[in-house]
């Protein structure tokens, strides 16, 4: 009897072990049943994806390629859907579409899905495509390949920081931007939205108070014109420093940079109550080819301006400097003549500015005018006590430089001292 049930749980115990291995592999997990009891269950583990591939399975498997783009002047970023259960997977490169294709790298994993290729050239157009593999049966396997993806090495996209009128321009409009490596060079475009609502649509000109189309100029297309102009390469630039008459000769490159900055574009425009917005992009300039950068964000020009705050900074300066070289001129809020019945008033010689100026810039470039007009009272015998009174004019007021059937003078906002 003892023999027979020995017998049976030696059936019993084989029994069990021959059906464990017939069965999918079991990961064992512990948990706590209803009555708190720690219990033991067996949970049946998925067969591993890669059991899945054979290599006729995998040869005539292929991978997708998703996405090729620039990802800056020098970058390339490729992305792909994964295959589940292969070792990784080849990337090849060529500079044209049936040119020769050469493996650049390896990317392992099966998750991988995204390579990012550098030290390419700006403005070049890169070919590539992708294979998986895996090892079966001691052999790397490979699927067919990608299909053929491609993509410029472009310029970054560029960021518009600033626009204003340069000191003493009353036409002019300077619009900063962000430089990026790789480009050549940059074009802009501006929309101006009229008061009604209408926009013109973004483009590469504009037209100024005379009717005249002007184009937004980079340092680059100016230096062009100003070497056409100059073919000697050197420019005599003739300035007024401390009463005396300067001549400093100077390269076209450097007098090209007075007027435009190298990060910088320009153009003429009407200082209305328009709306003016601008954007610029950068380009590589291949084989006689463009490449192009990304648009900038749209940069609306302001009205930055602060009258009340510029009046009082140049109404103390004229009392401090008054008052320091000739006292017997002082100033005085309580006048009320207009400038035209004054005996003395700067009449249209106060460095217009436009809404568009920096208000540092205004106040620095006013200053030297409330000494020169003092300097002018003095010399012309004003040596009698006299007073000084800082007169703030808006278009179409007291001034024909202000009045806004005068031309290109009409969107102004200044100060006039008598």
């Amino acid at each position: 009897m003892k023999k027979k049930n020995f017998r049976l749980l030696l059936a019993a115990v084989l029994t069990t072990v021959m059906l464990a291995s017939a069965m999918p592999a079991m990961a064992q997990t512990e948990s706590v049943n209803q009555n708190g009891e720690d219990e033991i269950m067996l949970i049946s583990a998925a067969p591993a994806s890669s059991a899945a591939w054979t290599s006729s399975k995998l040869k005539a498997a292929q991978v997708d390629f998703t996405k090729v783009t620039s990802a800056s002047y020098d970058k390339l970023r490729l992305s792909w859907e994964p295959m589940s259960g292969v070792d990784g997977y080849q990337i090849y490169r060529a500079t044209s579409k049936s040119g020769k294709y050469a493996k650049i790298a390896t990317v392992k994993g099966a998750s991988s899905a995204t390579y990012t290729d550098t030290g390419r050239t700006c403005g070049t157009r890169y070919y590539y495509k992708l294979r998986a593999y895996k090892k079966i049966g001691g052999k790397t396997v490979y699927s067919k390949y990608s299909a053929i993806l491609s993509a410029y090495a472009k310029p970054a996209k560029v960021k518009v920081t600033d626009a204003y009128a340069p000191s003493n321009s009353t036409v002019t409009i300077a619009v900063s931007f962000t430089t990026v490596r790789g480009a050549t060079d940059y074009e802009a475009q501006i929309n101006q939205i009229k008061k009604n609502g209408k926009e013109t649509g973004f483009r590469s000109y504009t037209y100024n108070e005379e009717g005249r189309k002007c184009t937004l100029e980079t340092y680059k297309q100016c230096l062009a014109k100003m070497k056409k102009m100059y073919p000697s390469g050197y420019v005599t630039k003739t300035y007024m420093e401390n009463g005396k008459v300067i001549e400093k000769k100077m390269t076209v490159e450097k007098f090209t940079e007075t007027m435009v900055g190298k990060n910088q574009v320009e153009t003429e425009l009407v200082q209305d109550d328009s709306i003016y917005e601008f954007r610029i992009r950068a380009y590589r300039k291949v084989n006689g080819r463009k490449v192009y950068g990304s648009w900038s964000e749209p940069y609306t020009l302001k009205e930055t301006l602060n009258l009340d705050e510029i009046h009082a900074a140049l109404r103390q300066y004229a009392i401090d400097y008054a008052a320091k070289n000739e006292p017997r001129w002082h100033y005085d809020d309580s006048r009320t003549e207009t400038p035209r019945e004054a005996n003395y008033y700067s009449d249209g010689e106060w460095a217009g500015f436009s809404i568009y100026s920096k208000q540092e810039r205004v106040i620095a470039g006013y200053k030297p005018a409330i000494e020169d007009y003092l300097s002018q009272v003095v010399e012309q015998g004003g040596s009698e006590a006299g007073y000084l009174y800082l007169f703030r004019v808006a278009p179409g007021e007291q001034q024909d430089a202000f009045t806004k059937n005068e031309g290109a003078e009409t969107y102004y906002k200044g100060f006039f001292l008598w």
